[in-house]
Formats: structure tokens, C-alpha cells, sequence
């Protein structure tokens, strides 16, 4: 990794080297090239296939435009390994070995996807959080490092800025399932108009509709970067169900007017809105709520929900078709 960086900017080319070709016992050209390293080979083969489909799924939403991922089969005679590597675009290299029984625990449609993007990210903080630390305590860490020459240390600080929006990336899309792609070099975040106008929309439909009183939530991380999503809750003040949606910021790379991103604001708003409204089901909802074997209680809470989604027809109709009319 230090050598990468010492070198200069050097591009790092080959993205994703083991994983052009699908991985199976048939591949003569993987198996062959394990028998030259004199690695052991990764036993549970499917659980590796999904394991490497998850980072290409990772990498093809969340990774920053210059940063590449790698994976490796590091397997011993013990245990199935595997390290999935990711490579800012100057050569800074944070790596994640994963193996034995919790890749085998979280084998599943998505906690497998949520287990190898929490492990990355959490790598990538803790990793660039000591590479800061040190640089700033200890006065050897450049020369140390090779970076006491300008262009170099530029070239690691943006490197540490490209993890870390990926990392920030991850982190998002685990919390927040709806968290739209991004492969900016930084997280889109809202301007404090953005806010106001967020705040002022909600307050504008509560009111209009006599909703439970709630506020927008924002949220950010603790550098500083802004507020990247806002939760609104909609609740009817008499009902049982309540809507939550997600909305995002305008991305880094729209050059929207004011105007403009009020328009991308609200039409979010009214679309995801419209969308869980639609998406709401009574019965399985109230079947969630109640033991199968209340059926009272049940059908009391099916005929409120029922009640809700008419009401909530109602409003995502309305703000649909009205753009600011409230």
C-alpha cells in the first residue's frame, strides 16, 4: 500500500482481477492459477460465488468513480477465506478478510449483503480514522509513509476522501434501504434551503390534512458533511398507520437551480409517499399486528387500516397532480 503511494499517482487498472470469470470447480484457469500461489482453495464455492456477487453489487451502486475493488481467495487448510480489497484511485488499499462460521451465518438474500457491507465500511472508518490520527500526532508518520512531497500527500488525502465517501455510501445504503447509487467523490447533501423548504412542505400537507404533528428528520455524519437524507413520518391524528418516507438530496453532478431542486424535492416527496400508499396492504399489515389467533382484533384493525389507505389515497392523489399548491 505505502510503496503504491511512494511510487506517485499510479493507477490501479485491473478491477475486480479474480472475479472475470465465475467461479466454479470447472475453471481450470482459477484453479490452476491457486496451484501456482500455493493457496488452499475456497471449499463452500456457493457461498464464495455470493459472497463475491455482493461486493459487484456494492461496487456497481456505491463505489466513487476511481476507486476499484479486488478480492482474493486467502482459504488455509483450517478454514475458507476470502479478502475482498478496495483501491482508491492512487493506490491507498484498505483490505477485508472474511471467513469460518459468520460468512456462514449470515448466508441469506440480504444479511449476507448487510454483513459485507458493514465489515467494508467499518474497516474503511476505523483504518482512514488512524491514518488521520497518526498524521496529525505523530511527525514521523509522512516521512514514514513516503508522503513528505506535496503531489504525493495530495494524491493520500484525496485517496482518504474517495474511501471515505464510500464508506459513507455503505453505511447509508444498510441504514436507509431506499439510499439512491452514487459514484461521486463525495455525498450529496442538502443546503439549508433545502431544509426550509423540506420543513415547510411537511408543515404545509399536516396542516392541510390535519396530520399527527411530527417533524422531518435529518440526517448526517459527524465531519461535518450536511444532512444526506430526511425522514418524514405522515400519521393520521385518528388512524392506526403511518407512512414513512425517505427523501435524498439533488446529486452532486445536477446543476440545479433553486427551482429546480424545489421541483426534484417535492416530486420526491409526493412519488415515494404515493408509492408506500399503494404498497400498503390491510390485511398483512393488521395480520403483523395481531396473534392469529385474535381474530376480533384483527378485523378491527383491518377495517381502520383500510380506513387509512383511503385517507392516504386521498392525499397522495392530490399532492401528486397540485405541485405547490398547498
Amino acid at each position: 500500500m505505502n510503496n503504491l503511494i511512494s511510487k506517485g499517482i499510479k493507477k490501479i487498472k485491473d478491477s475486480f482481477v479474480d472475479s472475470d470469470e465465475p467461479i466454479n470447480e470447472e475453471n481450470p484457469e482459477i484453479e490452476l492459477a491457486m496451484e501456482k500461489q500455493g493457496v488452499f482453495s475456497f471449499q463452500n464455492r456457493e457461498l464464495l460465488n455470493k459472497y463475491v456477487d455482493d461486493f459487484q453489487l456494492l461496487h456497481d451502486h456505491y463505489f466513487p468513480t476511481g476507486v476499484v475493488g479486488n478480492w482474493k481467495d486467502v482459504s488455509t487448510a483450517n478454514m475458507d477465506k476470502v479478502q475482498f480489497s478496495v483501491i482508491a484511485e492512487s493506490g491507498l488499499t484498505v483490505d477485508v478478510i472474511l471467513g469460518g462460521e459468520d460468512m456462514f451465518l449470515h448466508y441469506s438474500s440480504q444479511d449476507d449483503l448487510d454483513y459485507l457491507a458493514k465489515q467494508l465500511y467499518s474497516m474503511i472508518f476505523r483504518i482512514i480514522g488512524m491514518y488521520d490520527w497518526q498524521e496529525v500526532n505523530y511527525t514521523g508518520f509522512l516521512i514514514k509513509n513516503h508522503l513528505n512531497h506535496a503531489e504525493i500527500l495530495r494524491a493520500w488525502h484525496k485517496d482518504e476522501d474517495q474511501l471515505i465517501t464510500l464508506a459513507q455510501n455503505l453505511y447509508m445504503q444498510h441504514i436507509v434501504p431506499d439510499y439512491p447509487n452514487n459514484h461521486a467523490d463525495k455525498l450529496a447533501c442538502f443546503s439549508d434551503k433545502d431544509r426550509s423548504f423540506i420543513r415547510d412542505i411537511w408543515k404545509k400537507v399536516g396542516n392541510k390534512y390535519e396530520l399527527d404533528n411530527t417533524h422531518p428528520t435529518f440526517l448526517g455524519f459527524a465531519n461535518g458533511t450536511g444532512s444526506v437524507f430526511a425522514g418524514l413520518v405522515f400519521k393520521n391524528k385518528f388512524g392506526v398507520k403511518t407512512i414513512k418516507v425517505n427523501i435524498f438530496p439533488a446529486p452532486v453532478t445536477n446543476n440545479f437551480s433553486e427551482n429546480e431542486r424545489k421541483e426534484y424535492l417535492y416530486k420526491q416527496i409526493a412519488t415515494k409517499f404515493k408509492d408506500h400508499v399503494e404498497d400498503f396492504d390491510p390485511e398483512i399489515w393488521a395480520a403483523d399486528q395481531t396473534k392469529e389467533s385474535d381474530k376480533s382484533e384483527y378485523e378491527v384493525l383491518v377495517n381502520r387500516a383500510e380506513e387509512d389507505k383511503q385517507f392516504f389515497s386521498k392525499i397522495a392523489q392530490e399532492i401528486s397532480l397540485n405541485y405547490l399548491f398547498l
